[in-house]
């Protein structure tokens, strides 16, 4: 009888942890352009989003003049998301996640913090130009 309780504990703690494991999807919106990208076409802004993004394995794509579609697959975790962009400021949107706990607009905190790092290189790396 103890050996069935604790099973059923284990059961009801590890579903516990696993609802804990999702946080809400953050998309990072209107953010400022630092000010080099003020005097920079959207190509050159979009090319030097691509170009830094690919050093992390990000692959990005021009969708139209001011907007990128972006894919990774990092450790069977894949994430797609697309950044719009003008001299002045940039968005980034959650577009779709597999294999990273993705529901009821809740995933696996990695995606934000993957996200998180994305918009620091795009600001680091327009600040440079």
């Amino acid at each position: 009888m103890k050996n069935i309780l604790k099973a059923a504990s284990m059961v009801i703690i590890v579903g516990l942890v696993g609802c804990k494991g999702r946080a809400p999807i953050q998309n990072v919106e209107h953010q400022q352009m630092p000010q080099p990208a003020h005097s920079m076409s959207n190509r050159q802004i979009g090319e030097t989003i691509s170009q830094t993004l690919s050093k992390r394995g990000i692959y990005c794509s021009p969708v139209s003049d001011n907007r990128l579609m972006c894919s990774m697959d990092t450790h069977g975790h894949q994430a797609q998301f697309s950044i719009d962009y003008n001299q002045n400021e940039f968005s980034i949107n959650h577009v779709s996640t597999g294999n990273m706990k993705e529901a009821e607009g809740r995933v696996h905190p990695k995606y934000n913090k993957w996200i998180l790092n994305v918009k620091k290189d795009i600001m680091k790396a327009l600040s440079a130009r």
